[in-house]
């Protein structure tokens, strides 16, 4: 069954929701019982169907809790480690702004404002309210709303001077294996 991915990212908040994004709700849970017998019935015939509840349970088992935000994570954005010191603070924070915009409006960040028009304030700092509508990508919406709240945030970071990057992040603690993990993971690793 084809399904438009139109409405897939369409914003699911506004009211009423268009007769178009009900129907896509609909054909997206449609068939879920039907691919569910099907895929175990796939599952058993390959004889994987213990594999797959295995992997069922891990999942049900994991914390699915948010990730708290850190305003150090701008540096994950593609193009913020070539900026420099300066123009690396009005990246953070810019960053720090989307993120309170998000939460107030109850938004996704991306829909307040996308990563490349992040950077595209930070590498060409707007030096008025008029030049923060001229960057490829700022809405009308984030115009109206912040343009001068951006123009002060790049004002107070560039007098701020330069930030240095964040501290690479600390390495993954493993627990060490014992023999059996080990003769195990080294067996896996030469199959692989």
């Amino acid at each position: 069954v084809p399904m438009s991915k139109k409405y897939q990212r369409s914003d699911w908040r506004k009211r009423p929701l268009e007769h178009g994004q009900i129907d896509y709700a609909a054909l997206d849970v449609r068939y879920l019982e039907s691919l569910r017998e099907i895929l175990r019935d796939d599952l058993e015939r390959m004889g994987r169907i213990d594999e797959a509840i295995s992997d069922f349970e891990r999942v049900e088992r994991a914390d699915h809790s948010m990730r708290p935000f850190d305003p150090d994570d701008y540096f994950r954005i593609t193009g913020a480690r070539a900026l420099d010191g300066t123009r690396r603070r009005i990246l953070r924070d810019l960053f720090v702004l989307r993120d309170r915009i998000s939460s107030e409006e109850d938004r996704a960040p991306y829909r307040v404002c996308s990563d490349a028009t992040l950077l595209a304030l930070a590498t060409t700092p707007p030096q008025d309210v008029r030049d923060v509508g001229k960057v490829p990508g700022v809405s009308d919406r984030v115009f109206s709303r912040h343009a001068r709240t951006i123009v002060e945030i790049v004002e107070a970071a560039a007098a701020a001077g330069d930030l240095p990057p964040p501290p690479p992040p600390p390495p993954r603690e493993h627990a060490p294996l014992d023999e059996t993990e080990r003769a195990l993971f080294d067996a896996l690793r030469d199959w692989r």
